[in-house]
C-alpha cells in the first residue's frame, strides 16, 4: 500500500521552480499555483485534499496516484508532498516519455537538479548568454552558453 511522504529541500524560488518544471516536460498551464494568501490544494490517490502546497502538479499531468506538491518553508526550504508510487514510479514513468532519455531517477532526486540547472540558465540569461542543456549518456546535465548568440543590451 501508498503512503503520502514529505521530502525536505532546498528550493527558495518559485519563478525557477516553475522554470524547472517545464523543462522536466510538465506544462506551465497544468499547475495549481497558490495565490497570494490561500495555498493549493494537494489531493491523494483517493482524491482527498488533505494537504497544501505554494505549486501543484496534478495528478493527470503524468497519470499519477495523486498530486505532487511543494510547499515552501522559511529559510530556503521547502518541502515534497507526494506519494510514494508516484515518486518511484508514476512520475519517473512520465520523465522518460519525454525528448529527454536519459531523464532517470525518481522525482525527489531529479527535481533539485533541474531546480539548480534553471537557476543556472536564469543567471546565464542575466549575463546576456543564452544556455544550452545537454545530457550525456551518464546522465550528467550540462549547461553551456552559447557565445555565437549572446545577448546585448
Amino acid at each position: 500500500m501508498s503512503h503520502v511522504m514529505t521530502v525536505s529541500v532546498e528550493i527558495a524560488c518559485r519563478a525557477t521552480l516553475i522554470e524547472a518544471l517545464k523543462l522536466m516536460g510538465f506544462a506551465e498551464e497544468s499547475l495549481r499555483l497558490a495565490e497570494a494568501d490561500k495555498k493549493a490544494y494537494v489531493t491523494t490517490y483517493r482524491d482527498q485534499a488533505t494537504e497544501y502546497a505554494d505549486v501543484v502538479v496534478p495528478k493527470q499531468a503524468y497519470s499519477g496516484y495523486g498530486d505532487f506538491g511543494i510547499d515552501f518553508k522559511e529559510g530556503g526550504k521547502a518541502s515534497f508532498i507526494l506519494d510514494d508510487l508516484d515518486n518511484v514510479y508514476a512520475l519517473p514513468t512520465f520523465l522518460e516519455k519525454q525528448d529527454i532519455p536519459q531523464l532517470k531517477g525518481t522525482m525527489t532526486e531529479l527535481l533539485p537538479q533541474w531546480y539548480a540547472a534553471a537557476g543556472a540558465a536564469r543567471g546565464m540569461v542575466r549575463a546576456g548568454l543564452k544556455p544550452v542543456f545537454a545530457i550525456s549518456d551518464c546522465s550528467e546535465l550540462t549547461i553551456t552558453a552559447n557565445l555565437d548568440e549572446m545577448v546585448t543590451y
